[in-house]
């Protein structure tokens, strides 16, 4: 039956056809919603990732719809995992006739191959598939930032460079965790942390922060402890000697963490309300008060001197609301300057037989850097002049900071732009001080 419902869906690409009929057969079948549900909400994580009918039956999904919502509640919770949730899943899969079974196959993948959207669902039939709240940052430009009163002073904070993600603390300590979109992580995998959350924050809020991971007690790169946090998402493990650590920079009432939602508590006051969480396996975000533009950039290069990517200011005043803040603003500076090439760094993987970066400096050798950002055919090419850059080619190099030292300067994330067949001189490393300083006033005017 829902066979055919997808494939009516499918044989129209309008989009008033397939909200009329996604309509039509949910009316029909009320059943079928919950098939909707439990494909397209981020709040479901299945963890089976390939599963095949061994023999053909005859009942359609709709017959057997509360097996299907039981077997579906075994794997969402865990209860049943690895070869043993497989079984399951093959066990139902062969009750069902071939379409049929492909219909559950599909569900398990997070897609019904019809070409609907949540947007039409929630049309059709609202709050069918929950939407998740997220304050986004604004940049400079279009943002409340005349309106800040740096005399009684800003929010500087780190930028953490992690996974964004939602604690949600109910009433009689029910908790879980969800991603920006609302994929839930398996408290399973949590425990610590939400074991000690629960002794140190108060129920009745939705949390904000960002999700790092620990390995052997030092947190991991962004690139790979999004790699396991991910991997975790999608029903994996955290090895033996990594844990999750959460930074909490916000708190909004449940009521008001909804789709569309307001919270007119000013951040001073929420912030207070959580300055004091720390533990193991928490930690308020690194917070710093600036009294003006000028101290807001100073930490910020501060912190990407560090390595650190980079700070948010916020408003003391802000409220909170889902949508994009002008009283939240993720400061960024970005310049570009010339620097001669000097040479090349070995490549890896499919870079192998070419380079990875071009190492170039400042015409005093004060500053120097590893240059990434270079299309697979601009490499290729350059590979093939080396003889023609060491020493000779100027290159336009875009970066977001100078990270100074005692002996050689270096740039914060420093890509190509272009090489200057119209200079034969690189920048000193003055004339880029410079540059980054013009750069900040130029974002802040």
């Amino acid at each position: 039956m829902f066979s055919k419902f997808i494939e009516v869906i499918n044989s129209d690409q309008g989009r008033l056809f397939k909200e009329s009929k996604v309509k039509e057969f949910g009316t029909q079948v009320p059943s079928f919603v919950k098939l909707l549900n439990r494909t397209y909400s981020p709040e479901y994580v299945y963890g089976i990732k390939k599963v095949e009918q061994t023999r053909v039956g005859t009942k359609t999904v709709a017959d057997v719809w509360d097996q299907v919502e039981t077997i579906l509640d075994r794997l969402t919770s865990r209860t049943v995992t690895g070869n043993a949730a497989r079984t399951e899943v093959e066990n139902l899969l062969n009750i069902l006739s071939a379409d049929e079974a492909q219909v559950i196959i599909n569900l398990l993948k997070g897609d019904l191959r019809c070409g609907i959207s949540v947007a039409t669902i929630n049309k059709m039939f609202p709050d069918t598939i929950p939407e998740y709240p997220y304050m986004r940052c604004s940049l400079m430009k279009g943002s409340n930032i005349d309106k800040f009163d740096w005399a009684a002073g800003v929010f500087s904070q780190e930028k953490a460079d992690g996974m964004f993600a939602n604690i949600y603390l109910y009433p009689d300590l029910i908790t879980k965790i969800t991603s920006r979109n609302g994929t839930l992580f398996a408290n399973t995998e949590f425990k610590d942390l939400i074991h000690e959350f629960v002794n140190v924050a108060d129920e009745g809020y939705c949390y904000h922060g960002e999700l790092l991971v620990l390995e052997d007690g030092k947190v991991l790169a962004r690139e790979l402890g999004n790699g396991v946090l991910n991997s975790v998402l999608k029903g994996g493990c955290f090895e033996k000697n990594q844990k999750p650590f959460y930074m909490v920079w916000d708190r909004v009432p449940l009521k008001d963490a909804v789709s569309g939602g307001k919270c007119k508590t000013p951040y001073k006051d929420r912030f207070d309300a959580i300055k004091n969480i720390k533990g193991t396996f928490v930690d308020v975000i690194p917070t710093k008060v600036v009294y003006s533009l000028k101290e807001a950039y100073e930490h910020y290069v501060e912190l990407t001197s560090r390595n650190i990517e980079g700070t948010v200011i916020k408003n003391p005043k802000a409220i909170w609301e889902d949508k994009t803040s002008k009283d939240q603003i993720k400061l960024k500076i970005e310049a570009e300057v010339d620097l001669i090439v000097r040479g090349f760094n070995p490549g890896n993987g499919k870079n192998a037989h070419l380079f990875g970066s071009i190492a170039a400096e400042s015409s005093c050798g004060r500053l120097r850097v590893n240059v990434s950002g270079i299309s697979d055919k601009d490499r290729e090419r350059i590979n093939g002049e080396r003889d023609e850059w060491i020493d000779k080619k100027i290159i336009t190099v875009r970066a977001n900071s100078i990270m100074e030292s005692n002996d050689v300067a270096a740039l914060f994330l420093p890509r190509l732009v272009e090489e200057r067949l119209d200079k034969t001189e690189a920048d000193d490393f003055e004339k880029i001080k410079q540059v980054f300083e013009e750069a900040k006033q130029g974002v802040g005017a």
